[in-house]
């Protein structure tokens, strides 16, 4: 059973598709009319380097490219007002990103209601704009980025072991001057086509350089060769209850109780 917390650390969640292959005939300035129908939830556009998005897990590895092209297009992000939710959009691929700023976290159903329902909007303007009636998911991605800043139970690298148990930081057995600083990265496989890549890395405070954060990142991915939506969200069904079963069982019941709070 998913257990659901009322003050979780998530800092990010990433729900992406990545096309079997380009839509070749979308353009730049097919962007701005998409853009034109959602442009009062999506006030901002901006053009980004082209997204690759490289699948490490034991056995395999994939790396999706663009295809050459004398002027090929940027990704665009479209960004709500307040900057919670953003919308990343390719040639072959659709991207929502939910980001936390002062609201709590929506869970997962909220979420990915809406990345459903801006996915939709943007097969349609395909069918009606570009006459392009199939297109197929060979890639998915479900990512939750989880920020732990400096308080109760973590301060610097050091705690990190109180928050995730199984986690062992290295000795170097002499004084140093201060908490280390590491990344750790594992894949763990559960299925043919879902990998779990954990991520585990110090980092600064955005604000205030002079303080440690933890970024704590579990990152599902699969590759289903060439899949419908509805294949494509059963996937996210299973990856969002591996990533809640792994984050329970990874991280410190006493912690999960004392400041998460089970719902």
């Amino acid at each position: 059973m998913r257990v659901k917390y009322q003050n979780p650390p998530i800092n990010e969640v990433i729900i992406g598709a990545y096309f079997d292959q380009p839509i070749m005939s979308l353009h730049s300035e097919h962007i701005g009319v998409f853009w034109s129908q959602i442009r009062s939830e999506f006030p901002t556009i901006q053009q980004q380097p082209e997204l690759s998005l490289p699948i490490v897990g034991p056995n395999f590895s994939i790396q999706f490219g663009m295809t050459d092209e004398p002027y090929p297009m940027p990704r665009f992000w479209l960004s709500s007002e307040d900057g919670t939710i953003l919308i990343q959009i390719q040639k072959n691929a659709f991207i929502l990103n939910w980001r936390k700023r002062e609201g709590a976290y929506p869970h997962f159903d909220s979420v990915k209601g809406l990345f459903d329902k801006y996915y939709n909007i943007f097969l349609s303007f395909l069918r009606s704009e570009l006459q392009v009636e199939n297109v197929n998911i060979q890639v998915v991605e479900l990512t939750y980025s989880n920020l732990i800043e400096p308080g109760s139970y973590w301060t610097n690298a050091l705690d990190t072991p109180r928050l995730l148990p199984s986690l062992a930081i290295l000795d170097v057995g002499v004084p140093t001057e201060a908490a280390p600083d590491f990344n750790y990265v594992t894949a763990y496989r559960f299925a043919p086509d879902l990998t779990l890549n954990v991520a585990v890395r110090t980092g600064r405070k955005t604000t205030d350089a002079s303080k440690s954060v933890l970024v704590f990142e579990l990152r599902a991915v699969g590759a289903l060769g060439v899949a419908s939506k509805t294949e494509a969200d059963r996937w996210y069904d299973r990856a969002h209850d591996t990533i809640g079963r792994c984050f329970t069982a990874m991280t410190n019941p006493d912690i999960q109780r004392n400041h998460w709070q089970e719902e």
